[in-house]
């Protein structure tokens, strides 16, 4: 039984958008087929042991001791194809530098999803168990590599408004942190240094092996963690499983994703 949770590059080829059978589109919905239009990304070039099963209402992502996501871009009219005969798509590599640009600004820029028009986002999700995260955060809440696993991962790059700047939500399962909490992953690439921000969406064992319905206003988390700025287009969106840094083993499974216009009648609470 579901409880429903009351918390508070021209290197990229981008194939024609064609509608894909199966996906439930309405005027204030827009569902993602589980099944369809989906990029695999590991960090071992597409041999990592991480398993995937999916069908059009879910997907299923069980790692041990490894780690994978699965990524689409979202469109009004289905999932933007990808080549899949592009280098670092045979290699499960992440994107090459500017594909949210090169997205943004492609020709079919006007069918990606505006979060001032969806600003609400809901699923369910399920784990078989959570992972010790005694060591994922230090005092400041940065993320530390050797507790950088999360049971269940759904994360979404919005543009900044006005630019090409991606800007990331994503929403995790955990086992002790608090929900509504948001913890930070720091990358640094020589002289840039990239933050990501990560909300506890869901915390605790209680639930495990249930489903978890969640409500997010993505608005309301954007600014948040953006107080000053103003969010636009969606460009990517992706779900995930991640136990190689603690050694464990896990499935999570993402089901019913939508981007709605209306506010359902239950939202998590964003401070």
């Amino acid at each position: 039984m579901t409880r429903l949770k009351l918390t508070t590059l021209k290197t990229l080829t981008i194939l024609a958008i064609l509608p894909l059978a199966g996906h439930a589109y309405s005027q204030n919905d827009i569902s993602l087929d589980m099944s369809r239009g989906w990029t695999r990304r590991d960090w071992f070039a597409c041999e990592d042991v991480s398993k995937m099963s999916s069908d059009r209402h879910r997907m299923t992502i069980a790692t041990d001791k490894s780690a994978s996501l699965y990524w689409q871009v979202p469109t009004m009219k289905g999932p933007l194809p990808i080549d899949p005969n592009l280098d670092w798509v045979l290699e499960c590599d992440r994107p090459p530098r500017g594909f949210a640009q090169e997205i943004a600004d492609g020709p079919k820029t006007r069918t990606l999803i505006d979060l001032s028009d969806y600003r609400y986002f809901t699923w369910k999700w399920k784990v078989t168990n959570t992972i010790d995260d005694r060591q994922t955060i230090d005092d400041s809440g940065r993320i530390q590599k050797e507790g950088d696993d999360f049971a269940a991962k759904l994360g979404i790059t919005i543009l900044k408004k006005g630019s090409n700047d991606p800007r990331e939500l994503s929403y995790v399962w955990m086992r002790s942190l608090p929900e509504e909490k948001v913890i930070v992953h720091e990358r640094r690439i020589l002289f840039w240094r990239f933050q990501y921000h990560r909300i506890v969406a869901q915390s605790g064992d209680a639930d495990v092996g249930k489903w978890v319905s969640e409500a997010r206003d993505l608005y309301a988390d954007y600014k948040r963690i953006y107080p000053n700025e103003e969010p636009g287009k969606i460009v990517k969106i992706y779900v995930m499983s991640d136990s190689d840094n603690t050694g464990s083993s896990v499935a999570g499974t993402f089901a019913d994703l939508a981007f709605r216009k209306g506010r359902p009648t239950s939202i998590s609470r964003s401070e």
